[in-house]
């Protein structure tokens, strides 16, 4: 009997279900079934970056659409692999922080990430720089303000450490300005601790990989994650 059925996606333009709907869209295109995901220009072209270990190209049954950025949102999930795998035929290229983790002890490196909806004000930044560089720990920080524009346009806040703070850090430490593979982070073996706000992508994925969180949550659902 002919398949008439077809799914819609539409993720939350805020970015917060971008990986578990692509995840869930993966599983239901594997079921011979058409999906349509429907988003900005901008998020799109986030979706796609951010997917762990996918070649866009190579899935014939999803397609993207653009469309202005709707009223009413609902969001789903969670929908977060507990696992990474590769795809052999695809090219993929590894991201930096996670080269500078290969050098690195086992369960030596805290990662430090805040998400894509959090902003820090410019005297917690410092301090926050001041405190890593003393602990003498070693850290990944993904530091970046909130999205509130296009990421590949250079639009938002130029945060500032303090003056040397990353020619001191030598090799104890990396400060990323730029999206980051969070979950590939995670997963890595030198990876021991996350200091995170308690996101629910944060939090499932983290947990999911097995790495403590060292809890700092900021707004909206975070406090009651946190508990």
């Amino acid at each position: 009997m002919e398949n008439n059925i077809v799914v819609v996606v539409v993720p939350f333009v805020a970015q917060g279900h971008l990986n578990q709907l692509l995840h869930l869209s993966r599983l239901l295109a594997a079921y011979n079934l058409p999906v349509h995901i429907a988003g900005t220009t901008t998020h799109n072209r986030q979706a796609k970056l951010r997917i762990q270990g996918w070649n866009h190209n190579s899935h014939t049954n999803i397609h993207f659409h653009e469309f202005e950025t709707p009223q009413k949102q609902w969001a789903l999930g969670p929908f977060n692999p507990v696992s990474i795998s590769k795809d052999e035929d695809v090219d993929y290229k590894r991201h930096k922080s996670l080269e500078w983790l290969d050098k690195q002890a086992q369960d030596s490196v805290i990662y430090v990430a805040f998400g894509s909806t959090t902003s820090f004000s410019d005297e917690q930044i410092q301090e926050l720089a001041i405190g890593l560089e003393n602990s003498g720990q070693k850290f990944i920080w993904v530091l970046r303000d909130a999205d509130k524009g296009d990421i590949f346009k250079g639009e938002g806040r130029n945060i500032e450490l303090p003056k040397g703070f990353e020619e001191r850090l030598g090799g104890k430490g990396l400060v990323v300005r730029e999206w980051a593979p969070q979950l590939e982070l995670l997963a890595h073996i030198a990876t021991g601790g996350f200091m995170s706000h308690c996101g629910w992508n944060s939090s499932i994925e983290s947990i999911s990989m097995g790495v403590p969180i060292a809890a700092w949550p900021m707004h909206s659902e975070q406090p009651k994650t946190l508990r």
